[in-house]
């Protein structure tokens, strides 16, 4: 389970990096036939060599879900994969310091290169693009282009533009993009029936168990049997940080309300209303309204 730990101005999860379901399935070496369907998928190309895929993840020490899934080369273009069990419009600043990291490993592992960004000499990189696979509880669009400027506070006079495209893979969601993917429809369908199985009282294990079964025979079934341990720990920890964002949230809006309400009293106070009909009115204890009077 996360470590909860309180700052003075949020809750915040603290974990060490932990692979997730995603990852496990289009992240890893041996199952790079599942990076390449999908990327097929949403350029619309038809790549069938896997040596041609060089995968090279960042894994950094991480709060919340703020890590980079996958990124690989292919074809002198950079791919950013992120998976995303909540959605934050911080993803494009992420992104940009994601493949900032990755370019510097570039230029630390190729001397000569590195040499040549300080003379006359053009440099040339990967060209970078950048996906987000979303799963989350909140009803995002189908397909959501994320863009940078917004996290300036003069986006629209910013010479830095960044753009990053968000696809809603949650079960029911861009069926043609998974009918051209079946590992992503499998991965969908997966993570739909663990989280229903589980919110029906199932145990972790027996919800996983349940989940693998009743997927068709394929990649990610054979992924999941041969990972079910490691699967179920997955599963839980992104389930865990589903149920804290809505606890985030609730807790806002709660906190929200709670002021209105204590601003209202005090305006309501200040025109000379009395005490009980505050308390009526704002749905606030009287005893509350009398501490407003008295300040």
């Amino acid at each position: 389970m996360p470590e909860k730990e309180k700052t003075d101005e949020q809750t915040i999860i603290k974990r060490e990096y932990k692979d997730r379901l995603f990852k496990l399935i289009f992240g890893r070496e041996e199952y790079k036939e599942a990076t390449l369907d999908l990327y097929n998928a949403i350029t619309g190309s038809n790549f069938t060599d896997t040596e041609e895929l060089k995968i090279n993840t960042i894994e950094d020490a991480v709060y919340c879900s703020m890590h980079n899934d996958v990124s690989f080369i292919i074809a002198e273009t950079i791919n950013l994969f992120e998976h995303q069990s909540s959605y934050s419009p911080n993803i494009p600043m992420r992104m940009l310091l994601y493949v900032s990291k990755l370019y510097s490993k570039m230029l630390d592992a190729n001397p000569l290169m590195k040499k040549k960004m300080y003379t006359h000499s053009q440099v040339v990189f990967p060209t970078p693009k950048f996906y987000v696979f979303f799963n989350g509880p909140e009803n995002e669009p189908e397909q959501t282009i994320l863009e940078i400027s917004k996290n300036f506070k003069d986006g629209n006079n910013s010479d830095l533009q960044l753009k990053a495209t968000m696809y809603n893979i949650n079960y029911g969601k861009n069926r043609e993009l998974k009918s051209n993917c079946s590992a992503l429809s499998d991965y969908s369908k997966a993570v739909h029936n663990m989280a229903e199985y589980k919110s029906s009282g199932m145990e972790a294990d027996e919800a996983v168990a349940k989940a693998i079964e009743a997927l068709p025979d394929g990649l990610v079934k054979r992924i999941l049997i041969a990972h079910r341990a490691e699967a179920t720990e997955m599963f839980l920890t992104e389930y865990d940080e589903e149920l804290t964002h809505q606890g985030f949230y609730e807790d806002g809006y709660e906190n929200g309300r709670n002021d209105v309400k204590a601003e209202t009293a005090k305006a309501m106070l200040a025109d000379g209303m009395p005490e009980d009909k505050v308390a009526k009115y704002t749905s606030l204890p009287i005893e509350e309204v009398l501490k407003f009077k008295e300040n």
